[in-house]
């Protein structure tokens, strides 16, 4: 997308939503073997914040990556070409999942790990052929599988269930796990083309925000009634701080309707308000924001060696042994110095991209 015509409100959010996906995966690699964030009857308030903010980034990257497709379409028109490009782009994400990702999450290759650019290439891959249709249309059948999931019991075995269910199998003397399934990550897309209008000036931010309080209240209706959720909140022995986190956890896998209520609007609703940040802060995160693929690539290895390094240097091991004490600060001063090393390498490719604008950009 040409300089002039990009829009800083969706580089904003998309590098926002990269930081924070950041913060995670350096929390993976510099936990303690075995730390469950989400587990209520171990976790702490401060670990539980820091799982449940990053809980917004795949649903946000799913959405804005439809948001993407839908702005396309409306500039372009729905060609061939595109919807060959969005195809072919689709399928390109979903190979970079079971190789260099792969291979970054763990090292080696003794299994495939079927992660967010897996879920999110194959619902490119679905979105496509449907690009023709009016943004209500769009809207619409997004919606609907949403209910439908939500409302039918789990397909857990068979071809569709490794579509509608994490699980694993056997792919000869390999395993692939599958985490992040395609269908209901596609029924987010679409609703993400439907709405590609909300983000096609900054002047719609308040837009937005309006949108992102709404589906916050929905989720308080939804979580106050257990529904759109198969994990009900209930009371916590150790207390009313636990049970509130148990009214928040909710289920990222397969995403339920509740969880894209609560993450979506939570994004939607900070990510109105990044507009209002300091120039030096927004030419930051927007150059995160414009590079997205090419960072998500080069700082899971850089990670887990910083990770690998860290654990070697101080207990011996390639991991953080599990009676080890959990350290949060070691684990955001990893983030923060992450961060900002591969901030130079983004800056250089977003230059390159803006100066050298070759065909093979535009799939990295």
């Amino acid at each position: 997308m040409p300089t002039t015509r990009r829009v800083e409100l969706l580089d904003l959010l998309r590098g926002a939503v990269i930081l924070l996906m950041a913060l995670d995966h350096t929390r993976d690699f510099f936990q303690p073997t075995g730390t469950n964030p989400e587990n209520l009857d171990t976790t702490t308030l401060a670990l539980f914040a820091t799982r449940w903010v990053t809980h917004l980034c795949a649903p946000s990257f799913v959405f804005l990556a439809g948001v993407g497709m839908g702005l396309q379409v409306t500039r372009k028109g729905a060609t061939n070409s595109l919807l060959r490009f969005f195809a072919t782009r689709g399928l390109w994400l979903m190979l970079l999942e079971c190789t260099w990702v792969t291979f970054s999450w763990y090292f080696d290759f003794h299994a495939i790990h079927l992660g967010v650019l897996w879920g999110i290439g194959g619902a490119m891959l679905l979105t496509a052929p449907f690009c023709r249709l009016s943004p209500r249309w769009s809207a619409a059948i997004g919606a609907v599988t949403l209910l439908v999931l939500t409302m039918i019991p789990p397909v857990k075995t068979g071809v569709l269930g490794f579509f509608l269910q994490p699980g694993s199998l056997m792919l000869g003397t390999m395993p692939v796990n599958s985490v992040y399934v395609i269908i209901p990550w596609w029924s987010v897309m679409m609703i993400g083309m439907a709405a590609a209008s909300w983000f096609d000036s900054d002047e719609k931010a308040p837009l937005l925000r309006k949108a992102g309080m709404g589906l916050l209240v929905g989720f308080l209706v939804l979580r106050g009634f257990n529904l759109g959720d198969p994990s009900p909140w209930a009371e916590h022995p150790r207390g009313f701080d636990i049970t509130a986190l148990s009214f928040l956890r909710v289920s990222k896998y397969p995403p339920s309707l509740a969880y894209l209520c609560a993450t979506l609007g939570t994004s939607f609703t900070l990510g109105s308000l990044l507009l209002w940040l300091a120039a030096p802060v927004r030419r930051v995160v927007g150059t995160f924001g414009r590079v997205p693929l090419f960072y998500y690539l080069i700082h899971l290895p850089f990670l887990h060696l910083l990770g690998v390094l860290y654990a070697t240097g101080i207990h011996g091991t390639t991991k953080i042994p599990g009676d080890e004490p959990l350290s949060l600060s070691v684990i955001y001063a990893a983030w923060i110095l992450a961060s900002a090393a591969l901030y130079w390498p983004c800056r250089a490719y977003d230059r390159a991209k803006l100066h050298h604008r070759k065909p093979w950009m535009r799939y990295l």
